[in-house]
């Protein structure tokens, strides 16, 4: 994937629930700064801080703040797994109304996005990463799912049960997993349909055109950068839901700004 020295941001602010944003180029990538959170054991400490993290009395954890490209520094820190995924400003919730298979209502089902992001792993025992960076004259969008509950920050996890029907659900091919299922009969309606559609995204028809109309992104900002290692479809098209949804701010009910929350508030500390 190569650099580039642009991202999008926002032209005008729009209030929250506008749809329809302006985007111009305006990049964070490798050479922008931003701020993560670690997970330092106590023993470890001075080496966090020599490298330049510092602590936060409120949260009580350590952080780093800076340069993107010097997260890898900290990579063992930040977690565990051996492929890292952090989300850069934004996070989102894609939804749409399909057919449910086993009633034949429509019902609501949503996937989760990325916009821009980096992924670190190890590669002969070190770390390297990949950029995921706008490159478009509208943002990236990064269509996702997570399996697992866990995985999902908790202010969002509860804002998805409190407005869709997701929850932990079987079926007879992919087992037992967090997934979207049907608003009235409660049937299971697969991990995420926004990466299952049968959508020509590269070369669109009038009817996937039609299709594409009735997505609506929902945007959530984030102060911090987060680690957020979900399961992803990547096809590199998935900027046409820019182009043809409706795109609307979100502001969970946990933050206390218009147009971020924190990482505080996102992971309920």
């Amino acid at each position: 994937m190569g650099i580039f020295d642009f991202m999008f941001k926002k032209e005008n602010p729009v209030k929250q629930g506008e749809s329809n944003k302006v985007y111009r180029n305006y990049n964070k990538g490798c050479s922008g700064t931003g701020k993560i959170y670690l997970n330092v054991p106590y023993s470890e400490k001075d080496q966090v801080k020599e490298l330049g993290a510092r602590w936060d009395p409120d949260i009580k954890k350590w952080y780093y703040k800076g340069l993107v490209r010097d997260y890898i520094k900290f990579a063992k820190w930040i977690s565990e797994d051996k492929e890292i995924t952090i989300a850069f400003e934004h996070i989102y919730i894609v939804e749409r109304i399909r057919t449910c298979y086993k009633c034949g209502k429509q019902t609501r089902v949503i996937g989760l996005a990325l916009g821009e992001h980096m992924i670190m792993y190890q590669d002969d025992g070190t770390y390297k990463c990949d950029y995921f960076e706008d490159v478009y004259e509208i943002p990236s969008l990064y269509v996702t799912w997570e399996l697992c509950e866990r995985d999902i920050p908790p202010a969002l996890l509860e804002y998805l049960k409190s407005n869709y029907n997701v929850h932990i659900g079987k079926s007879r091919i992919g087992g037992t997993y967090f997934a979207n299922h049907c608003e009235y009969c409660d049937a299971i309606q697969g991990s995420n349909y926004l990466m299952e559609e049968d959508i020509e995204l590269a070369n669109q028809t009038d009817k996937d055109v039609e299709e594409l109309k009735k997505y609506t992104i929902y945007d959530i900002g984030i102060e911090e950068d987060i680690v957020l290692n979900w399961v992803g479809g990547y096809s590199g098209y998935e900027y046409v839901y820019w182009k043809y949804g409706q795109v609307k701010d979100l502001k969970l009910p946990q933050s206390k700004y218009e147009d971020v929350i924190t990482y505080k508030e996102l992971y309920n500390l």
